[in-house]
């Protein structure tokens, strides 16, 4: 009653150290979408971006300035002279419009982004997957061959005894069982080094195993050329670089548009001497120097890289 009493204690104690979850690969799959460390901080880089489309919708802040000056220490009204002015530079539509479409572009890009970080992480728990599975499996391997070298070496014990084999026959079969107990523990670590890995990559800190009935056939799937015209389609990767270009494209428009003068115009109220002036005044640069023409040259030059990728994304894929 003793024994019983103290194992009901044990399991409502640690009830973790006797649970175990089994995992198939589509199971691995969707815990990893929801869990990843590296996917839930990636998650945040389309927010970062849509923020940026709110920042490019905002228009710029009027301009307050002001000035006076008292005449010979006086601050009676005849012998000061004040100046407020409030202005606003007017930015161009198309200027607007084109830091818009940059913003909108980029939060496009940042999704297509996650989805390729999705896949790859996908990529990874599958391969985590199949080495627990495999470590797993070389050590049920070993621990069956282990326990029937333990019954050869009991056997071949007894034969000792009764000096029906020698001494070096047994030696042989024991050393050979030593053997067995090493790699044994060798794989016993590989596989907890393995099964940190795959934790890791799923996000959890429970105990973890591989369903072995998971048979890993998937029937019904498509002929090469469907596949790869699929993929070369929808993959993320290459959807990634395609949307990569229409950022370059935006940027390219952006950069141009911000080569042109923003004109800044005002209104201004300047008491002089007691005598009151109201006035406007306007302002633009003079593009003498400065014409935006090295983010020009620059924004092409990403556009062009952005080409680049997207031609090496496909090679890649044919490749894959």
């Amino acid at each position: 009653m003793q024994k019983s009493y103290l194992l009901l204690f044990l399991l409502l104690a640690a009830p973790r150290a006797f649970t175990q979850t089994r995992y198939t690969l589509q199971q691995a799959l969707r815990e990893s979408r929801t869990n990843n460390l590296q996917l839930k901080a990636q998650r945040f880089d389309a927010s970062i971006t849509s923020a940026d489309e709110i920042t490019a919708k905002l228009r710029p802040n009027p301009t307050l300035g002001f000035s006076y000056s008292p005449s010979a220490g006086s601050f009676a009204g005849i012998n000061t002279q004040a100046n407020i002015q409030v202005g606003k530079v007017f930015q161009l539509p198309s200027t607007r419009q084109s830091k818009i479409n940059l913003a909108e572009q980029s939060t496009t890009l940042a999704q297509k982004n996650y989805t390729e970080a999705e896949r790859n992480v996908f990529q990874d728990v599958a391969l985590s997957w199949l080495d627990v599975w495999s470590a797993q499996k070389q050590l049920e391997i070993v621990r069956m061959a282990k326990v029937n070298l333990d019954s050869i070496v009991l056997i071949n014990k007894s034969r000792l005894k009764n000096e029906v084999i020698t001494t070096t026959d047994f030696n042989r079969t024991a050393l050979l069982a030593s053997q067995y107990e090493l790699q044994l523990k060798s794989l016993e670590q590989d596989l907890r080094n393995q099964q940190a890995d795959f934790k890791f990559m799923l996000g959890t800190n429970d105990e973890i195993s591989i369903d072995d009935s998971d048979d890993l056939n998937y029937d019904n799937l498509p002929d090469f050329n469907t596949l790869l015209k699929d993929a070369t389609e929808n993959r993320s990767d290459v959807l990634a670089a395609k949307s990569l270009i229409e950022v370059a494209n935006a940027n390219i428009n952006l950069q141009r548009s911000l080569a042109n003068p923003q004109p800044e115009l005002g209104v201004l109220y300047s008491p002089q001497n007691s005598v009151h002036y109201y006035g406007v005044f306007g302002g633009i640069d003079i593009p003498v120097f400065s014409r935006n023409q090295g983010e020009i040259k620059k924004s092409e030059y990403i556009k062009q890289q952005a080409e680049q990728n997207l031609a090496t994304a496909d090679i890649r894929l044919k490749k894959e």
